[in-house]
C-alpha cells in the first residue's frame, strides 16, 4: 500500500514555532520525505484544505506541487503494482525531465501565467493561436519532435484557410514566441531552434483613418439628449479625446480613476498606467454621463447590484453543498438510494460518477466567475475519488480501458462501464486538464518547470493516451 499526503513534519522544529511542510510518501509501511521548502506554524495550517491561511502565493506553490507529485505518485502506482518500492517511487515522483512537457502543454502553462499576472490581451493572443494551430499540426509531441517543416507545413495550412500573409503571420509570430520561451526556460537546446531559417512574411496595408474633416463632422453633429445614438456618439467623442482609449478600459473606468484634473488607469491588456490630461471639453462629455460604480454608469447600478445578489445566493449555497460533500478523508457524493435530510442519517452506497463529475464542473464554473483558489482545491480532491480517495479506497477509473466503473456501492465497486460513466468522468477529466489557473493575483512565484507543472496535469493518466475506449 502507497500515500501520499500533505503534512507537518513535527521532528523538526524551528527557533519561531515553525515546522517544514512536506509531502510524506508511504510505501509498504516505508515511509519517505519530501520537501516543499515552506515552514509554517501549526495554527497557520489547515489541514483540512491543505492550505496556509493568509498566504495566498504559498498556497498556489503547493498547489502546483501537489498537483505534479500526485501525478507522478498515482503514475508509478499504476505502473508498477505489487511492486512499489519507496526510494523508486520517491526518484519517480521527482524526476520529471523537460522533455516530457509536450508543446501544447507548455503553451498551456505560458497562458495560465499571463492570466496570473493580469495580462488579458496576450491571454486572448495566445489562446487563439493555441486553438488555431493545433487544429492544423500535432502539438501533442516534445519540442523536440517538431521541426522546420512543420512550421512549412503550418504556414502553408494558414494560407489554405484563406488567411492573409499578416493574418498568418500573427500566429506564426506567437508560435516563434513559444518556442523561444521554451529555450530560454531550458525545455529544448538553442540548436533545435525551428524558426532559423524560417522569414516571416508580411504585407503593407491601408490604413484605416479619419480625415480631419470627417472627424470635424462627427464632433459638429450636436445630437439631442433624445437622439438614440447621443450616448453612443458622446462615447466615441471621449474616445478619440483620451487618446484613442480602449472601448471596454472607457466603460470600466471608475470614479476615482479622475485625480486631480487627469485622468490616470491601467490598460486591461498590457497593464501600463496611463494619465491623460482632462480638458474642459472632457469634462463637457463625461457630464452627460451618470456614474455610478463605473464613471460613465454604462452598466446600471440595478443590473450589478442584481449580479451581486445572485453570486452572493450561488456562493452560500453551493459552499453549503460542498460542506456536505467534502468529508475531512474524501470526497463523497450523496447516495442515489435516498434523499439528503439534514441531521438524519443518509445511505452510504450508491455513489455514481456522474455526481462527481457534475460537481467538478460546478466547482469550475465557480471558480472562473469568482477567483476562489478553494475552488480549485476542492476540484482536485474531487477529481481523485475516481483515484481512490473515497470511502472504500478503490479505484474507479479504469486506466486498462481508459473506461470508468459506474460507481461504489456498500462494499465494493460496480465493475460495469456503462457510457454514462465514462462519458462524464471524461468530462471531469478535460476540465481538470484544460483548467484555467488561478486570476487574481497581481503577482506570481516564478517557478522552474520541474515545480511549476501547470493545473492542466491534475489526473494522474495525462500519458494515457487511450482513454477513448470502453467496456460494458
Amino acid at each position: 500500500m502507497a500515500t501520499l499526503t500533505l503534512a507537518l513534519d513535527m521532528r523538526r522544529a524551528k527557533k519561531d514555532g515553525a515546522f517544514p511542510l512536506v509531502f510524506k510518501l508511504s510505501v509498504n509501511r516505508e515511509k519517505s520525505y519530501i520537501t516543499t521548502g515552506i515552514s509554517v506554524k501549526p495554527t497557520e495550517f489547515h489541514t483540512e484544505s491543505n492550505l496556509i491561511i493568509g498566504n495566498p502565493k504559498a498556497n498556489e506553490l503547493l498547489m502546483n506541487l501537489d498537483t505534479q507529485y500526485r501525478t507522478r505518485f498515482y503514475q508509478y502506482i499504476i505502473n508498477n503494482q505489487g511492486h512499489e518500492q519507496l526510494s523508486e517511487a520517491k526518484a519517480f515522483i521527482l524526476n520529471r525531465q523537460p522533455e516530457e512537457f509536450t508543446v501544447a502543454e507548455y503553451w498551456d502553462n505560458l497562458i495560465n501565467n499571463m492570466k496570473v499576472a493580469g495580462r488579458d490581451g496576450g491571454v486572448k493572443i495566445y489562446q487563439q493561436s493555441l486553438s488555431t494551430i493545433s487544429k492544423e499540426i500535432n502539438l501533442d509531441i516534445p519540442f523536440t519532435a517538431l521541426s522546420y517543416k512543420d512550421v512549412m507545413n503550418l504556414e502553408t495550412k494558414l494560407y489554405k484557410r484563406g488567411m492573409s500573409i499578416n493574418g498568418a503571420s500573427v500566429y506564426l509570430r506567437t508560435f516563434r514566441a513559444v518556442c523561444n520561451k521554451a529555450i530560454n526556460q531550458d525545455i529544448v537546446k538553442l540548436e533545435w531552434y525551428p524558426f532559423r531559417k524560417h522569414r516571416m512574411r508580411k504585407e503593407k496595408t491601408v490604413p484605416r483613418v479619419m480625415t480631419m474633416e470627417e472627424i470635424k463632422s462627427y464632433f459638429s453633429l450636436n445630437l439631442p439628449p433624445t437622439h438614440p445614438s447621443y450616448t453612443y456618439w458622446n462615447i466615441g467623442r471621449l474616445i478619440f479625446m483620451l487618446r484613442g482609449i480602449n472601448l471596454r478600459d472607457l466603460i470600466l473606468l471608475k470614479p476615482e480613476c479622475l485625480k486631480n484634473g487627469r485622468l490616470i488607469y491601467r490598460r486591461a491588456k498590457t497593464g501600463k498606467l496611463y494619465s491623460i490630461q482632462v480638458t474642459p471639453e472632457i469634462t463637457a462629455t463625461l457630464s452627460t454621463f451618470t456614474p455610478n460604480e463605473t464613471l460613465l454608469g454604462v452598466l446600471t447600478g440595478d443590473r450589478i447590484s442584481g449580479i451581486k445578489h445572485f453570486k452572493t445566493v450561488a456562493i452560500k449555497s453551493f459552499d453549503y453543498l460542498c460542506s456536505i460533500l467534502f468529508q475531512p478523508e474524501h470526497f463523497r457524493v450523496i447516495s442515489n438510494q435516498t434523499w439528503y435530510e439534514p441531521g438524519k442519517t443518509s445511505a452510504t452506497e450508491g455513489e455514481q460518477p456522474i455526481d462527481v463529475a457534475y460537481t467538478i464542473i460546478a466547482l469550475s464554473e465557480f471558480y472562473v466567475c469568482f477567483g476562489n483558489y478553494d475552488y480549485l482545491t476542492r476540484m482536485t480532491r474531487a477529481f481523485e475519488w475516481y483515484l481512490g480517495r473515497n470511502q472504500l479506497n478503490q479505484i474507479v477509473y479504469n486506466p486498462i480501458s481508459g473506461g470508468c466503473l459506474d460507481g461504489i456501492e456498500a462494499k465494493q465497486v460496480n465493475i460495469n462501464q456503462g457510457a454514462e460513466a465514462t462519458t462524464t468522468y471524461l468530462m471531469a477529466r478535460n476540465r481538470m486538464e484544460k483548467h484555467q489557473r488561478q486570476k487574481d493575483q497581481e503577482q506570481t512565484t516564478q517557478l522552474t518547470m520541474n515545480t511549476h507543472n501547470n493545473f492542466k496535469i491534475t489526473t494522474p493518466y495525462a500519458q494515457d493516451r487511450n482513454f477513448t475506449r470502453t467496456k460494458s
